[in-house]
């Protein structure tokens, strides 16, 4: 399905494409109610997968929201869901700037007012910003609770950073 607001041209879509780390019932919500309801399912959504719970999708961003790019925008696009995943990711790089805060725990959290926190974890560059100079360990209890970021050798950092996201999980689901 299309959304009005998405432009025809490529062109004009181009500067508004956002990669969208998202849970997998994004895409398996549609497909369920498809098979229950008896009806036929195409798998409508351009997708990804990035683990066993998650996806990645495209998105159009607009003022109010950002609607999930789907197969008919690629194909009058003439572009592959991979060409689009690389616009998208340049245009989150671009306007990423880092804003990562240190936590007592060793520990950091990157957060930004755009709610494509929880995408950001697709860009290594910015993650390596992070001010920690150990390989990272990575959590996103909730895609705008930010990103929880800490040192692969602070066991308390990582401590931290579970009771942290129990703690988000339970407040934001």
């Amino acid at each position: 399905m299309t959304h009005p607001q998405i432009p025809v041209s490529l062109d004009e879509a181009r500067p508004h494409l956002r990669p969208l780390l998202r849970g997998r019932w994004h895409v398996e919500m549609p497909r369920l109610q498809a098979e229950i309801q008896g009806a036929s399912y195409d798998g409508h959504q351009a997708a990804m997968s990035f683990s066993h719970d998650a996806v990645v999708l495209l998105g159009y961003d607009l003022p109010g929201g950002t609607w999930q790019v789907g197969p008919g925008e690629l194909a009058t696009w003439k572009i592959s869901f991979q060409e689009g995943l690389k616009i998208a990711i340049q245009n989150l790089v671009y306007v990423t700037a880092p804003s990562f805060h240190a936590m007592k725990s060793g520990a950091v959290v990157g957060d930004w007012p755009d709610g494509y926190d929880a995408s950001r974890i697709l860009l290594p560059d910015v993650m390596r910003q992070c001010g920690l100079d150990d390989d990272l360990i990575m959590m996103v209890p909730s895609r705008r609770a930010g990103i929880l970021v800490a040192p692969a050798s602070d066991l308390d950092a990582q401590l931290w950073m579970l009771g942290c996201s129990r703690q988000l999980i339970e407040e934001q689901g």
